[in-house]
This record gives structure tokens, C-alpha cells and sequence, in this order.
């Protein structure tokens, strides 16, 4: 039986699977299926993908048939519903173009998610790079899915040139906002010194507050790195 590999980081977003992957493996912001000091960012054995190549303009739908009458002003709160009711339909090319309408409109999460789907070919054809900027305009917004997401492609120079710092202060950045999945991350970068000094003092604070926020994983992580430091 073929694994899938979700990393559903909110209820409206599209959940990424390993079945509907084609291109070369890289890895999504998620805890691994076990525990792997020198791959921190892989969620499982065979490393599930993020990325995407798309035509750089896409029509956007025409907001007729959303809940209430939306067809003369841009309701983004709208259009993330109505995404949401495709994810669950599995129709995930009509759910890209309603999330790709609110982030045109400068929804943050939605510019997130719209990265994550070109990043991983989920609704749209791949495009890194494609993915990479929308994913860069969620960051720059805020969005601290955008941010560690973007944080993974540096790490591994998908669609952008691998750049551990510039990965260390997104993925920094999500962490500070509580966002669990960036905080086991950081905890693996400082047990790893990637893009930054290591630290096993800030791998285990980080790896802590990531248990906390419910990443299971964290604590085999925390396991590993108390054996080493013994």
C-alpha cells in the first residue's frame, strides 16, 4: 500500500500527497515518520515532495456562483470558503484558482497556500519558481505557513538558490509565531548547525515547544539528541 503524506497545516488548505507527486523528491514543513537528526526536514523515509511549471499567467474564475452575491465586489473571505468546499471535493484545480483569486487580493494564507500548490503540482501545473514568489509575498505578509514553507525550499535550492540563512531566519520567523512544524524544524537546524551555530541548549528549547504544540516526533528528536549530548 502506497503511504501518503499530508501536511494539512489548516483546515482550507490543500493536503499535499506523495500518490499525485512526479518530479524529483524534496520535502515538506512536516515531522518525519521517524526520527532523523541528519535529515531534519523530511517527513518520511522516501522524502515527500514540494514543487511545481506553470504558464505565468492563470485566469482567475469569474466569483459568480460563491455563497451570496459576490459577482460585482472581491469577498476573499468568500473565495476561501469556496476553496475549502473543493479541497473537499478533491477538485483541487478549481480550489487553485478561487485561493489564487484571494491571494491576488493580498490574503497572506492564501498566497501561501496558492506557493504550495505550484510548489507541488497539487491543481496547477509545477513551478518552483512560481511557487517561490507567492510563497515570498505570504512571508513577507506574515503568514507563518508561507514562512516556513519557504524556509524548507532554501533549504534544499528548490526553485531558489539554497541559502541555510536565509532558511534559518524564515523558519525563525514562523517558530517566534507559534507555528509548531517551523519550531520542530528550528529545533533540528541548531541540533544540526544549519544556517546557524549549533546548539543542543536551543535545539532542545525549540524541540520542547514543538512537542507542546502537538509534533509527536519532537520527542524522539529530543531523545536522539539527548543519547548524543550524553
Amino acid at each position: 500500500v502506497q503511504q501518503e503524506v499530508r501536511f494539512d497545516r489548516k483546515a482550507d488548505q490543500v493536503p499535499l500527497m506523495k500518490s499525485r507527486w512526479k518530479g524529483k523528491p524534496v520535502s515538506l514543513l512536516a515531522p518525519p515518520a521517524k526520527p532523523r537528526m541528519a535529515e531534519p526536514y523530511q517527513v518520511t523515509s522516501s522524502k515527500t515532495p514540494v514543487v511545481a511549471m506553470v504558464p505565468s499567467t492563470l485566469t482567475s474564475p469569474a466569483p459568480s456562483k460563491v455563497k451570496g452575491d459576490v459577482d460585482t465586489v472581491d469577498k476573499p473571505s468568500l473565495y476561501l470558503e469556496r476553496a475549502l468546499e473543493l479541497v473537499k471535493l478533491r477538485s483541487f484545480e478549481e480550489a487553485f484558482l478561487w485561493y489564487r483569486r484571494a491571494a491576488e487580493l493580498g490574503v497572506a494564507a492564501a498566497q501561501g497556500q496558492v506557493g504550495a500548490m505550484y510548489v507541488n503540482g497539487i491543481g496547477v501545473e509545477q513551478s518552483p519558481e512560481e511557487g517561490v514568489k507567492w510563497l515570498e509575498k505570504g512571508a513577507a505578509a506574515g503568514d507563518s505557513d508561507a514562512q516556513g514553507q519557504l524556509g524548507v525550499l532554501y533549504l534544499r535550492g528548490t526553485g531558489v538558490g539554497k541559502d541555510y540563512a536565509r532558511a534559518f531566519e524564515l523558519i525563525n520567523q514562523a517558530s517566534e509565531k507559534g507555528n509548531a512544524k517551523a519550531q520542530y524544524l528550528l529545533g533540528c537546524m541548531f541540533a544540526r548547525g544549519l544556517g546557524v551555530q549549533k546548539s543542543s541548549t536551543l535545539a532542545a528549547h525549540w524541540l520542547k515547544k514543538a512537542s507542546q504544540g502537538g509534533i509527536d516526533q519532537a520527542d524522539h528528536m529530543l531523545e536522539s539528541l539527548n543519547k548524543s549530548t550524553e
